[in-house]
C-alpha cells in the first residue's frame, strides 16, 4: 500500500516550473553580458592552456629518471612502450593547446598591451613545443604531425571565416 501511494505522489506535477539544464547553460543575450561570455571564454581557455601546457612538458607516465639500455633520462615513459599512444597523446595536446591559445588571442584582440600578450602566448607555444619536443624521445614522433596539431585551429577558423565571406559575397551578387 505504500508503494503505490509514493508512486502516486511521484506522478503528481509539482508547483516548480521545469527548467531545463540546457536553459541554464546556453547563452542568451538579454541574460548574459558580452563582457561576461568573452571573461568566461578567457577563464576557461586559460584553464585549458595552463592543463594542456603543464601535460606536455609532464606526460603521462612522467619521465625516465635514468638512463638505461633502452631509455634515457627525461624522455617520455608513455613514448618508450606505446609510440602510437604517445603520439596520439601529442597530437591531442597540441591541437587542445593550440585551440585554447588561439581563442585567447582573439578575445584579446582590442585590449591594451594586446602586442604584449601576443607576444607572451608566441613565445609559450615556442616553450610548448620545445617542452614536448624534449621529452620526446630520439625518432619516436614525426614533427609533422605536432605542427599540424599546432596549426589545425588557425586553418579551421581561417576556413570558416573565408567560407562566411564568400557566403556573403555570393548573397550579394544575385
Amino acid at each position: 500500500m505504500a508503494d503505490i501511494e509514493t508512486t502516486a505522489q511521484a506522478a503528481q506535477p509539482s508547483d516548480k516550473p521545469h527548467v531545463r539544464k540546457r536553459d541554464i547553460i546556453e547563452v542568451k543575450p538579454e541574460r548574459d553580458s558580452a563582457n561576461d561570455i568573452r571573461n568566461a571564454l578567457l577563464v576557461v581557455c586559460t584553464l585549458i592552456a595552463a592543463a594542456t601546457f603543464a601535460a606536455g612538458v609532464n606526460p603521462p607516465g612522467g619521465v625516465w629518471q635514468d638512463s638505461y639500455n633502452s631509455h634515457v633520462a627525461g624522455k617520455s615513459v608513455l613514448a618508450s612502450y606505446s609510440k602510437y599512444s604517445f603520439t596520439m597523446f601529442l597530437f591531442s595536446n597540441s591541437a587542445a593547446f593550440s585551440s585554447s591559445t588561439m581563442v585567447i588571442i582573439l578575445l584579446v584582440c582590442n585590449f591594451p598591451f594586446y602586442l604584449e600578450i601576443w607576444i607572451a602566448m608566441a613565445g609559450m607555444t615556442f616553450t610548448y613545443g620545445v617542452s614536448i619536443s624534449s621529452v620526446s624521445p630520439t625518432g619516436n614522433i614525426k614533427s609533422r604531425y605536432i605542427y599540424i596539431a599546432l596549426a589545425l585551429p588557425y586553418i579551421l577558423r581561417a576556413t570558416v571565416e573565408v567560407l562566411k565571406r564568400t557566403r556573403k559575397f555570393i548573397a550579394k551578387t544575385k
